[in-house]
């Protein structure tokens, strides 16, 4: 996940994202909570709480993270 948002955020700036997300049909809300979950994880350096055993996962739908990466100028994301 850590090379993916990597990539992701290389290729384009979080605002160029979501704009291009919002071409491919990604709702506001949805790119928000994506961009909620990568922030956690970048904070966590993983998906785990820093702190016990908790797991996180985004509020988002696999739909739209799958078109949110899709949507990256990156043609290896694609």
């Amino acid at each position: 996940m850590f090379l993916l948002f990597f990539k992701l955020f290389t290729a384009d700036s979080p605002e160029k994202l979501k704009e291009e997300s919002a071409k491919a049909g990604v709702a506001a809300e949805e790119f928000e909570a994506f961009m909620q979950f990568v922030a956690v994880f970048f904070g966590n350096m993983g998906n785990y709480l820093s702190f016990g055993d908790t797991k996180f996962v985004p509020r988002c739908e696999a739909s739209s993270v799958a078109a949110i990466v899709a949507a990256s100028s990156d043609k290896v994301l694609r």
